[in-house]
């Protein structure tokens, strides 16, 4: 169907206007939108302006998140991940453009470790970046619920030995007792003293995950519990040994034992990558991702930026389903691209800048072809799947990169000759007076900084306006866009290429 859109979209180019483009392809089909945009901090290694005054920022980042709105689903949500400097600047963006009603959670992510050397910040050491959430329309967002590993909780101190017969049948002991007689001791002293207390609570927390079925602790019933509940409670501190049992309905059944109810370890249980595990719910806090080896995840390098496959998964999974569409217009190395392609999701990744041999294209082809790096062995990652890789057509963005790895000032003179004749220059300049303007530009570069400064100059006289070719310029013959190009975008913007 012509201008409908199914396959996963790797864009190069400006992604404000990559977003205009496809925007009415896919307003209101996107379910979630994560960025990493540059932080503004004046050092991070991005190679955009990263160090635009706060207002340019806002405007930068406001012009961007304004139109990402408009492609979220009512149910969509979007995660920015940002540092200190302006986690409270894009908290306010933020609810101004969703919404303070829509705003979900605010998460602290542990980046760092204060182990690591830093002498950049006057004050206590920087180790977390934090997550701002919100829903397109909060409450129609519906959360899947995560949990993260954790040790054993010792206060599941108890094991029922025959759970499988009637409650008031039930005889329990004490866990460590029962570990104790298994490696033949008379008692806890005992084990302890021959196997060491390290070894032994090893062994009990290993027994526990084995017959979580039957460990159990006892957890205090408040006063706002149901009214049976409560009654029942209160008869039970009366008549200590006994169990009762109330029926919940559609809830599951509480056993109350000496006042307090029986909860089984099995409930803390949970499969985590096919592996039986105990587990804790998911917090603002998230402290367990480790961002230690991650810089060749994916068969890429990035240094600094670079976000751990697990983090994106985490995000993914806990608001989305397998199939549905997940946007980053900041896509860098291509974190989210690989984890949503591996979890079976549809992506859309934009990306302006120029990686070489650590692109975010590079990174999804070593995906297809079955890469083992990040989440790969844990989601059981073998490889397949397709996308396609688009560039938004350059005009004078063309010009800019020339400019940009220019190494000499005789390249430089090329360019301007090339400017004046073929680009679209802003208003003000001349190009009547070719030689007079050569002249000038080459004692520009005998001045200090000469090479940075006629860069500038070069750059000056574009007009960032036209930066990319637009749509409605396709057919004329100075561009010479091939009809294979012309076809793709017919079928990209269907009936809006005609129009």
């Amino acid at each position: 169907e012509s201008g409908v859109i199914r396959e996963s979209l790797l864009i190069k180019g400006n992604n404000l206007l990559a977003l205009h483009c496809f925007k009415h392809q896919f307003m209101g089909k996107v379910k979630l939108i994560y960025i990493d945009p540059p932080y503004n901090t004046g050092n991070d290694s991005f190679k955009y302006n990263d160090n635009f005054n706060v207002a340019s920022w806002l405007t930068f980042m406001r012009n961007r998140l304004s139109v990402a709105k408009e492609l979220l689903t009512q149910d969509g949500v979007l995660f920015v991940q940002i540092g200190d400097r302006l986690e409270s600047h894009m908290r306010l963006l933020l609810d101004e453009i969703f919404g303070e009603e829509n705003f979900i959670n605010r998460i602290t992510v542990k980046t760092r470790s204060p182990s690591r050397f830093q002498t950049v910040n006057l004050g206590v050491f920087e180790v977390a970046e934090y997550i701002l959430f919100y829903g397109r329309n909060k409450p129609m967002w519906k959360y899947i619920p995560q949990y993260v590993p954790c040790e054993y909780d010792k206060n599941y101190s108890l094991v029922m030995l025959n759970r499988q017969d009637n409650p008031d049948k039930w005889k329990y002991e004490i866990i460590a007792d029962v570990v104790a007689k298994q490696l033949g001791y008379s008692d806890v002293k005992t084990a302890k003293k021959n196997v060491g207390d390290l070894s032994f609570y090893t062994m009990i927390a290993d027994y526990a995950l084995k017959n979580s079925h039957s460990v159990f602790r006892l957890t205090e019933i408040g006063d706002d519990a149901a009214k049976e509940t409560v009654e029942t409670r209160d008869v039970s501190k009366k008549t200590r040994g006994k169990i009762y049992l109330v029926k919940r309905g559609d809830n599951n059944d509480r056993y109350i034992l000496d006042g307090k109810e029986i909860t089984f370890y099995e409930k803390k249980v949970k499969s985590i990558d096919g592996k039986p595990t105990p587990t804790i719910m998911l917090t603002n806090m998230w402290t367990d991702i480790s961002w230690e080896g991650i810089a060749k995840e994916g068969g890429v390098k990035l240094s600094k930026g670079k976000k751990p496959e697990q983090l994106v998964r985490r995000i993914i999974e806990m608001s989305t389903s397998p199939g549905e569409l997940v946007l980053d217009f900041f896509l860098g190395s291509g974190t989210t691209s690989a984890v949503a392609h591996k979890l079976g999701h549809r992506f859309i990744g934009i990306e302006q800048l120029e990686y070489g041999d650590n692109d975010s294209l590079i990174r999804m082809k070593n995906v297809i072809s079955g890469e083992q790096s990040g989440i790969s062995k844990k989601v059981r990652w073998h490889g397949g799947g397709d996308f396609i890789c688009c560039e938004l057509s350059k005009y004078n963005e063309s010009f800019i990169d020339k400019i940009q790895f220019a190494k000499t000032p005789d390249e430089l003179i090329e360019i301007l000759k090339d400017i004046l004749t073929n680009s679209f220059l802003n208003w003000y300049i001349n190009p009547e007076a070719p030689e007079d303007a050569l002249s000038k530009f080459i004692e520009i570069g005998k001045s200090d900084n000469g090479l940075e400064n006629q860069k500038k100059l070069l750059c000056e006289l574009l007009n960032k306006n036209q930066l990319y070719l637009n749509l409605s310029e396709i057919e004329d013959a100075k561009f010479s866009i091939s009809d294979h190009d012309k076809e793709l975008n017919k079928q990209f913007y269907g009936d809006a290429y005609n129009a």
